[in-house]
């Protein structure tokens, strides 16, 4: 692994903790969901690596289902 891309893996793993937190403070479902898996026994920790691996799903299921008329066409008949 390169610095960057161990640069870049550390600045998206940051995002997505940041995201976690946040859902699980502004969100109700992401609340309850997090007190179910501490009731389960986990961490806060381990319980917030559950809610980052959902998002990292989410985040990837986005980008493979992205509408490819939203990408850049080339112009008609070579004009330009």
């Amino acid at each position: 692994m390169t610095v960057s891309t161990a640069a870049a893996t550390a600045r998206s793993t940051a995002r997505y903790t940041a995201l976690a937190i946040t859902k699980g403070l502004h969100d109700a479902d992401t609340a309850a969901y997090l007190a179910r898996k501490q009731a389960e026994g986990k961490s806060r920790r381990e319980a917030l690596r559950c809610v980052k691996r959902y998002l990292a799903r989410r985040v990837w299921h986005l980008l493979q289902t992205v509408d490819t008329t939203t990408r850049a066409q080339p112009p008609p008949n070579g004009t330009q």
